[in-house]
């Protein structure tokens, strides 16, 4: 038998060792990398957009709690033009640029709805802008009154309803326009509408507005017995 050998370019190449290269680990770590960053850098996002989501649906609710409070009790007010002690005053006020009206009213706290029901008592209450810690950022505070014959402040409640608030506008609609100020100790009537005008911090540079529009059926009442009333305007 003849025995023939290969020349060398021919010869069949032994298999290498197993394993990768230095360089082979040290690419496949950087796509690992890279993979990470960008699978954290998506969570991240979402958790950003979540919380801003999150924030924002906050301050909506907070805000629409405090327009809530103040929309039923304006539906409450209560005022007789024969008793000293009833009242409805709302002042313009500003801070700098800002506008931080105040509102104060009597309103009924009970009703009676039966004959042997507890009386109805009125309450005086007010509705101002505190400031907070933070320049140019404000609390809007609840005032209850339950006793009007006293002269101290042992009888007013403070009650804080809305932080980070930036503004407050009030207007009054005396059936022909839109007023900033109302005082029924020297007109004896109560506004057809009160609009409410609330400026919140949303984030940290952001704002929101809120508006609300309260009807006062005392009001209504009131004029409809003097003379019939005009339609409203300027929503």
């Amino acid at each position: 038998m003849v025995h023939r050998e290969f020349p060398q370019k021919f010869k069949i190449p032994h298999e290498k060792d197993g394993g990768f290269t230095l360089i082979e680990v040290l690419v496949a770590f950087m796509i690992f990398a890279m993979i990470l960053g960008l699978l954290f850098g998506a969570v991240e996002s979402t958790q950003k957009v979540l919380s801003i989501a999150n924030n924002g649906n906050r301050i909506f609710e907070n805000v629409q709690s405090a327009l809530f409070r103040i929309h039923e009790e304006i539906l409450s007010t209560y005022i007789n033009p024969n008793d000293p002690l009833t009242y409805f005053i709302g002042n313009p006020q500003s801070a700098g640029d800002e506008e931080t009206d105040t509102l104060m009213f009597t309103s009924l706290g009970q009703t009676r709805l039966m004959q042997n029901a507890p009386v109805s008592h009125l309450m005086g209450v007010q509705y101002v802008l505190l400031p907070e810690k933070k320049e140019g950022e404000y609390v809007l505070a609840h005032e209850q009154d339950t006793n009007l014959l006293s002269y101290g402040t042992q009888a007013v409640q403070a009650e804080p309803l809305l932080h980070h608030v930036l503004s407050l506008r009030l207007f009054y609609f005396d059936s022909h326009e839109w007023v900033n100020q109302w005082n029924s100790t020297q007109s004896h009537l109560l506004p057809v509408y009160v609009k409410l005008v609330l400026k919140v911090r949303a984030g940290k540079n952001g704002e929101r507005t809120f508006t609300d529009v309260v009807p006062v059926p005392l009001s209504t009442m009131m004029q409809t017995q003097g003379g019939s009333v005009s339609s409203v305007g300027g929503f």
